[in-house]
């Protein structure tokens, strides 16, 4: 750009005062824009850096002043000239063109012509006028020019500019650069005076502290110095500029750095007295400017909020994993911490908070926030002003414009940040949005990549756009082979391909609808060209903004033969439940007999029943050598003949060995008879008489036999079967539930044997017995004569003898009479009536049987039950006679009394034994054949769950859901007879009584309306087993629980008892009656709606197991009290571990589980 010479300019000047209006205007209006825009910082740092000249020397210096607007101007010259002339065409009402090449001289000319052009159809006298003045203009412009332009004309033209701006102008100097407060003013424009309603002369050479108030004069004092420090412009805020005495407006301020200790100071109306539609356009020019990313977005609205609120900084605040981070910043410093630990700072609390207003808080550095929020010490914060952003009604993070001084925000300044608060709110949906969306695609193709169908994501045109690693090994194609090809061409035969795009097309058009079809099959075909069977089923995915098809490719043939296991497992399961209830059946049938060939009679037939033609059972004694044979299914010659060709023991002993190992099939001997040393071993073997031509892989000469072991390992007997009526070859699964029952078998053999040897045992004592009957009437007959020698029988004798009157009273008795009831001597019991001997419940029934005994002469093995001298009873067996004299007359009674409690205890043993033989032997044989079963149906349950649950209909899912509850209690049900029938192992550790209360009670839930006082303590320490204890004690705790159904209170104590500790339950729940108490302990009884009753009796074995005892006590409609005493010190014999096993009724007649 080139100004013309101070003479040229008068010539041109003289010649058309027009132009002169029309340039003065146009450079004014750029200059004043230009300083408007960038400050008038630009002239005062020219002026003073290049020509040392400051602002009050101008008028005594013109010249200087000439030259240094010139250089400015020649430096700004080729922004200037585009400035003035995209003026001139705009005042033309010329569109102005961007070219490559900018010429001043040749735009105008060229304007010039435009304008020419434009106005040839207006009026001639207008046309004339308009051309000379673009002429005069055009000859001014391009023109030479030089700095020697008249010093005055520049002179008024800067000063016209600085005082003609629209913005507030202050220059301050700092007098004193060791006090921030000692700015004088040094000069000002008229737009100051209009903007604050001051007078120039009113504050010109004045301190900043005389025209401030004190709260503003420090903090611009403070940032005026910065910036004389620095060299580099602030921003300071809206502050009551200049005018808080007069009309008490607030200023958008900014100070720049000038030469000499100077700063230069511009203000204007603060944003924050904008009216409300300046603020709305201001938000809706933010909305136009956003982009597709919310980040951006995000700090565009913090930003606008800074300004239009006027505000030091501003911020939004989120907290992500943990973590505070700060997403949106407006005028922060690049150290600025962005993310740090939410504790303790101000927008945490708002973020926290539940308010839906305006959170704001003022005097920061007298707040708890001074010590807690690190930015406010560190940047000098003096106001706080936030609002909560929500999103989907919960706060997820917090908006805030921040002060360096105290403002108190005006409530349109309060609904403004809600109203942006609101918008970045929407932001941050469309933020999570796309980060669950970004999260969604990982998802799926990971998912993708790991599951076992193939899965393929179509376009419109149904060509493939990815497909998983399943796709690739199931097709034989690569993903980037496959991708982009026609997924109906790529995987299907081409006879087949019209058919198969039908049914994808129909898929497509009808999954809006419901009740539509999902899936169809077809036959699909690999790369390599192998053809198979599939399903095909269609779904969609929005993905990227994109919806887009996804079909699923399934081996039909793996989920047939799936489903055909899962049936053959069905049937298996049903038929092994089948037969175990014959066989329990039988079981029944062979308790009710103590006949030892009964028994064995009822176990051949039972498992005749399961599918065998001829069975024979021998029992072995411990040599393995025959003792009887019981067969079924076999004629009178066959039995003839295995009684006269039975092997000796050592025989049997080599068949069981290791050398046999390799025919076992789990505790069964199968022996093909095509094997040679079968046919050596079994020389004599019974033939059978089935033909060949009849069975389907069975020989008729085929081996199957069992040992019939007892838990202890001892075999008492040998169980062969022959003739399968299937005709074919045994399994292991098909023998699982015989070999349960050879178990049971074993034990019932054993048991009669007991049941045997008892009754030769009682045969015997009656023999006895009846001896000594003979032996008393021969010694009555005598009785005078041989009165020492019945004393002596009296004495020697085991059993207690007493004689008696016809009424009953003792005449006479052996000192086993007076041990036998507690009396210290027999003199004691001569006299008393023999009745005092007897419990008075058998009073009665003595008088009868005395009454009958004299009638008949002879009555025995009568049962009573006696007492001692202390009321204990006892039960006995009597034996009494009629005594005569020698004439035959009837004077007395003579009775043998035997003591049978220990008898008694053991028959009660027996049969308490034989049926928790049943119970245990079955429990653990049952549990482990059931489990594997069980186990299948888990497994294919959960490839049901895994494979079809997106497709599963509701009600096939409700069926899926009742099989895994049922599993899961049919689960249960099997480890209680696990449990029951295992052996109990402790592991012994150190613990307190109130921690095992503690931990049992970790294992159940308290019921709402049940109080619970535990008043275990931690004193003594004891040894046991925690695990199972605390097992023991929450079976307790649940079972007082369910006894108070409408609430009530549970009671724990710990009571130490010489070296033992006693745990006390109390409930006040519903009680037990007596006959629930006699049966609370026996397994298999319970009162629940569910359950199998093992709980009681497993807590009983552990509480035994650890040589303690348990208890309870119990009243209808009052509650139960269940006592568990416990030693302290167990006695262990080396080692932290005890081996319990079964109660001595069990222990030979259960096996490990």
């Amino acid at each position: 750009m080139s100004f013309p010479s101070c003479s040229s300019c008068e010539d041109k000047i003289e010649g058309s005062r027009e132009f002169d209006v029309l340039l003065l205007d146009v450079v004014d209006e750029t200059l004043t824009q230009i300083f408007r825009d960038v400050g008038v910082r630009v002239i005062y740092a020219s002026f003073e850096q290049n020509c040392q000249l400051k602002r009050e020397e101008i008028p005594a210096k013109p010249d200087a002043f000439t030259v240094c607007l010139g250089k400015l101007l020649a430096s700004a010259a080729p922004v200037i000239e585009k400035l003035i002339v995209k003026s001139l065409y705009r005042k033309c009402g010329v569109e102005y063109v961007e070219s490559a090449i900018f010429n001043f001289s040749d735009r105008v000319k060229e304007l010039k012509k435009m304008c020419i052009m434009k106005k040839k159809e207006s009026s001639k006298n207008k046309t004339e006028a308009e051309s000379q003045a673009f002429r005069n203009m055009s000859s001014v412009v391009s023109s030479s020019s030089t700095n020697g332009c008249r010093a005055k004309e520049f002179a008024d033209l800067y000063d016209g500019i600085l005082r003609n701006l629209q913005v507030g102008l202050d220059v301050w100097r700092l007098e004193n650069p060791d006090d921030a407060a000692s700015f004088k003013l040094i000069f000002t424009n008229e737009a100051a005076e209009q903007l604050t309603g001051t007078s120039t002369r009113d504050f010109l050479g004045k301190y900043m502290r005389e025209v401030l108030s004190t709260a503003v004069n420090t903090r611009l004092a403070e940032c005026c110095a910065e910036v004389v420090r620095s060299g580099r412009a602030r921003t300071v805020g809206d502050v009551p500029y200049r005018g808080e005495k007069a009309v008490q407006r607030f200023f958008s301020v900014k100070v720049f750095p000038l030469p000499e200790n100077c700063v230069g100071v511009t203000f204007e109306k603060a944003h924050g007295l904008k009216t409300d539609d300046e603020r709305i356009e201001k938000l809706k020019e933010c909305f136009l400017r956003f982009r597709g990313d919310p980040d951006w977005n995000i700090n565009c609205l913090v930003a606008l909020a800074g300004e239009l609120l006027g505000a030091t900084y501003a911020l939004y605040n989120h907290v992500d994993q943990g973590l505070f981070c700060s997403i949106g910043q407006w005028n922060t410093s690049p150290d600025f911490n962005a993310v740090d630990k939410p504790e303790g700072h101000i927008c945490y609390d708002v973020i926290k908070g539940v308010g839906k207003e305006v959170f704001v808080v003022r005097n920061l550095p007298e707040t708890v926030y001074a010590q807690t929020d690190p930015i406010v010490k560190r940047y000098k914060l003096k106001t706080y002003v936030g609002k909560a952003v929500t999103l989907n009604g919960v706060h997820v993070g917090s908006l805030c414009v921040l002060y360096r001084e105290d403002v108190k925000p005006t409530e349109e300044n309060k609904k403004l940040l809600g109203l942006i608060a609101a918008a970045v709110g929407v932001e941050e949906e469309h933020r999570q949005a796309i980060l669950h969306m970004q999260d969604s695609e990982e998802k799926f193709r990971a998912v993708a990549a790991s599951v076992m169908d193939s899965i393929i994501m179509m376009d419109d045109e149904d060509k493939v756009v990815y497909w998983n690693p399943a796709a690739e090994k199931t097709f034989g194609y690569k993903l980037a082979e496959a991708t982009g090809k026609d997924v109906v061409k790529l995987i299907v035969p081409r006879r087949f391909r019209k058919d198969v795009q039908s049914m994808v097309k129909r898929l497509k058009r009808n999954s809006k609808e419901p009740n539509h079809e999902t899936s169809f099959e077809f036959v699909a075909v690999r790369k390599d060209g192998e053809e198979f069977q599939a399903e095909f089923s269609l779904t969609f995915l929005w993905l990227k903004g994109k919806r887009l098809a996804i079909g699923i490719v399934r081996n039909v043939a793996e989920q047939k033969r799936m489903e055909k296991a899962l049936q053959e497992d069905e049937e298996k399961y049903r038929d092994i439940l089948s037969r175990l209830q014959s066989l329990l059946k039988s079981s029944g049938l062979m308790l009710r007999t103590t006949d030892m060939c009964k028994r064995l009679k009822i176990i051949a037939e039972a498992v005749r029943e399961q599918g065998w033609g001829r069975v024979v059972i021998s029992l072995r004694d411990e040599n393995l050598n025959t003792t009887d044979i019981v067969s079924a299914g076999l004629t009178k010659k066959e039995e003839e003949y295995l009684k006269k060709h039975q092997s000796p023991g050592h025989v049997w002993q080599k068949r069981l060995s290791s050398m046999f190992e390799r025919y076992r099939l789990g505790e069964f001997y199968y022996l093909p008879w095509s094997d040679p040393l079968v046919q050596e071993q079994f020389k004599h073997a019974l033939t059978s008489k089935v033909p060949k031509a009849e069975t389907v892989d069975w020989n008729p000469d085929d081996l199957l036999y069992i040992p019939l072991r007892l838990p202890t390992g001892q075999v008492v007997g040998i169980m062969s079967m022959d003739d399968p009526k299937d005709g074919r070859r045994p399994t292991k699964n098909s023998l699982a539930p015989l070999e349960l029952f050879a178990h049971q078998a074993a034990s019932a053999i054993e048991n009669a044997r007991l049941i045997q040897q008892l009754n030769n045992a009682n045969s015997q004592l009656e023999v006895y017995a009846k001896h000594l009957e003979e032996k008393v009437e021969e010694r009555t007959r005598n009785l005078k004569e041989s009165e020492e020698k019945l004393r002596s029988i009296f004495t020697a004798s085991p059993n207690a003898i007493t004689a008696t009157d016809l009424n009953g009273n003792i005449i006479e008795c052996n000192e086993q009479t007076a041990r036998m009831h507690g009396f210290p001597s027999r003199s004691e019991l001569i006299g008393k009536n023999s009745f005092i001997l007897i419990a008075k419940k058998d009073h009665e029934k003595a008088m009868h049987n005395m009454k009958k005994t004299l009638e008949d002469g002879l009555m025995k093995n009568l049962e009573y039950t006696f007492v001692t001298k202390d009321g204990r009873e006892f039960p006995a067996e009597l034996s009494t006679s009629v005594v005569k004299d020698a004439s035959g007359k009837r004077v007395g009674f003579v009775a043998i009394t035997e003591d049978i409690t220990e008898r008694k205890q053991i028959e009660r043993q027996l049969l308490k034994a034989e049926r928790l033989a049943a119970i245990g032997e079955l429990a653990a044989m049952i549990g482990h054949d059931l489990r594997n079963p069980l186990t299948g149906i888990v497994g294919a349950a959960y490839y049901l769950r895994t494979k079809l649950d997106l497709k599963m209909e509701p009600k096939a899912r409700e069926m899926l859901e009742i099989i895994e509850k049922d599993i899961e209690y049919s689960n249960k049900i099997i480890n209680d007879l696990l449990d029951y029938s295992r052996e109990v192992k402790l592991e012994v550790t150190e613990t307190t009584p109130k921690l095992l209360i503690r931990e049992a009670f970790m294992l159940v839930t308290v019921p709402s309306n049940v109080q619970v006082i535990n008043l275990a303590e931690n004193e003594p320490k004891l040894k046991v087993d925690v695990e199972k204890l605390k097992r023991t004690f929450a079976n307790i705790i649940k079972n007082a629980f369910d006894a108070m159904p409408v609430g009530g209170t549970l009671t724990i104590r710990c009571k130490q008892r010489d070296g033992d500790i006693a745990f006390i339950f109390s409930d006040t729940g519903v009680g037990m009656s007596k006959e629930v108490l006699d049966k609370l302990w026996r397994p298999l009884f319970t009162t629940k709606a569910k359950g199998m009753g093992f709980g009681l009796p497993i807590c009983k074995r552990i509480i035994e197991a650890h040589g303690g005892k348990i208890s309870v006590e119990s009243t209808v409609g009052k509650g139960s009290t269940f006592t568990i005493i416990i030693p302290i010190e167990p006695k262990i014999d080396g080692g932290e571990q005890i081996w319990v096993k079964m109660p001595e009724s069990l222990s030979s007649m259960t096996t490990k589980a």
